[in-house]
């Protein structure tokens, strides 16, 4: 019964608050992918291992809507509600050891797969999470609740997971996974003893972005008089990133530098 509850919050995903969408749902791709693995889910649930034999008879019908869906999902695969395949053409591909939280989103394109036979629970993917056109994500790991994983990517270590001996020093914990309120503990203690610290001390600036993040401040602090007109430099200027000559610059300094590091794919 809960592959017919999942199946429902799928539909809902694929419709969105265009309810109309439903008299069409049945020419949507995902559509006969999803409802494909939540069939094929329900009766491995239902018949457990012995349905690999049963399957055989219905390969033909089976192979026909996948073709179709060009959505490839294992049986096996514990997927909760919500599944969502934005452009199911480009292809998906879930492996059966994958443990997958609900509001699963893919782009399309995607790999879930595993890089050696996974130990059971040791591939988990949480709730909300996306995976941008052809991103990848290779197991075994575990990846948190809301990752969003660009385009193109792909993804073998959740570093929220490496055990990090330093970290662990400082942090008191064996990483960040799992123990995110230690971290965030750690970092607000931290901030707020500097800021103590060198509370009402002369030689001590804070600058807020939104806030005073400007010339002015600057200035002020460095006792300056003249305060430049132009607005205050920023790392990550969107709109000049944007551009095509910043995105050409951009590309012939990664080709330069990976060059100069005889990097292997140069060999």
């Amino acid at each position: 019964m809960s592959q017919f509850k999942f199946f429902s919050q799928d539909v809902n995903r694929i419709v969105g608050k265009q309810r109309y969408r439903l008299l069409f749902i049945w020419m949507n791709r995902n559509f006969w992918g999803v409802l494909l693995y939540r069939t094929e889910r329900g009766f491995y649930l239902l018949l457990g291992e012995s349905y690999r034999f049963f399957r055989i008879v219905l390969l033909p019908f089976l192979n026909l809507i996948q073709a179709y869906s060009n959505v490839d999902i294992h049986y096996k695969a514990d997927i909760k509600g919500g599944l969502l395949v934005l452009h199911a053409s480009l292809g998906c591909v879930i492996s059966g050891q994958s443990i997958i939280g609900k509001n699963l989103t893919l782009t399309g394109g995607n790999v879930i797969g595993i890089k050696k036979k996974c130990e059971s629970g040791s591939f988990k993917i949480g709730d909300d999470c996306t995976l941008g056109a052809n991103a990848a994500v290779i197991g075994p790991l575990i990846l948190g609740n809301k990752i969003i994983i660009g385009a193109s990517s792909c993804v073998v270590t959740y570093f929220a997971s490496i055990r990090i001996p330093l970290h662990q020093k400082i942090y008191q914990v064996p990483c960040a996974d799992g123990y995110e309120s230690r971290y965030l503990e750690v970092y607000e203690k931290m901030n707020t003893e500097i800021l103590a610290f060198f509370k009402n001390k002369p030689n001590f600036l804070v600058m807020e972005m939104g806030v005073n993040f400007d010339y002015t401040t600057l200035c002020t602090f460095l006792n300056i008089e003249t305060i430049p007109e132009d607005a205050f430099p920023h790392a990550r200027n969107n709109k000049k990133r944007k551009l095509p000559k910043y995105k050409l610059y951009r590309d012939l300094r990664s080709l330069y530098w990976n060059y100069k590091k005889d990097y292997k794919y140069y060999k």
